[in-house]
């Protein structure tokens, strides 16, 4: 079992946060918008936490950043993701709560 995270900086104002998260698990990038917000958080969340690198990718436009995270993550790593979500102004969805991450929470 896992906690996956999907994050990205905007979507299309037609596409809802969970519209978005499912067509970019379909590799569907044209969705959302490009931003250097995406590379900036990627890298932020790997100076924190090093440990991750092998826990998440960057698509190949590199539009979004998916997270696959075991269940034993402890809660102060899911936290300060969420809180990087936040500082970088980016979107994001909890496909096991079915919430939305980021800014507009």
């Amino acid at each position: 079992m896992s906690l996956d995270l999907m994050v990205w900086a905007s979507h299309h104002p037609d596409v809802s946060d969970a519209e978005a998260y499912e067509a970019l698990c379909d590799d569907n990038e044209d969705v959302v918008t490009d931003s250097p917000a995406i590379a900036a958080f990627a890298a932020e969340v790997l100076q924190r936490h090093p440990d991750l690198d092998e826990l998440f990718s960057v698509g190949d436009r590199k539009r979004y950043v998916s997270f696959t995270l075991p269940f034993s993550t402890p809660e102060e790593v899911v936290e300060d993701i969420q809180e990087l979500i936040v500082k970088h102004g980016l979107h994001g969805w909890d496909p096991q709560l079915e919430e939305p991450l980021g800014r507009w929470v």
